[in-house]
């Protein structure tokens, strides 16, 4: 099932709702492609991705929240090094070892984790925090 954005995912600043709406984008574009037997292929593209998105939004979006005194950003910080990690791992393991369908199914598993419970549960709070 395709995620779809909704208002729960609002963290009240565009820059960083446009982000999320695309990262939902490309977590749909790896289940279609899982979908029609070319999730392989893609992995690669969501993985250059994905370096790109982490390396701009993280620094910016803690930025924000650190300004705003926001009581999730050691949370959100913490969170985006873990992600960091986690990230270097799977594009080591993909440059080493190749793309697996099981690296496939554990990337698509890890971003649909990110969304909701990252972005629903820890970004979102900036909403409250700007008010």
């Amino acid at each position: 099932m395709a995620l779809q954005w909704n208002d729960t995912m609002t963290t009240g600043f565009k820059e960083y709702d446009d982000a999320h709406k695309t990262l939902i984008l490309w977590v749909n574009k790896l289940g279609d492609a899982m979908k029609s037997g070319k999730g392989k292929e893609e992995v690669m593209n969501i993985l250059d991705f994905l370096g790109k998105y982490a390396t701009t939004h993280f620094s910016s979006e803690e930025g924000c929240m650190n300004k705003h005194k926001c009581s999730t950003a050691l949370a959100n910080a913490k969170a985006h090094a873990d992600f960091l990690k986690y990230f270097t791992k799977m594009k080591n393991d993909v440059e080493k070892n190749g793309v697996t369908t099981v690296t496939v199914i554990e990337l698509q598993n890890a971003l649909s984790d990110w969304l909701k419970n990252h972005i629903m549960k820890i970004d979102t709070a900036l909403l409250t925090c700007v008010k």
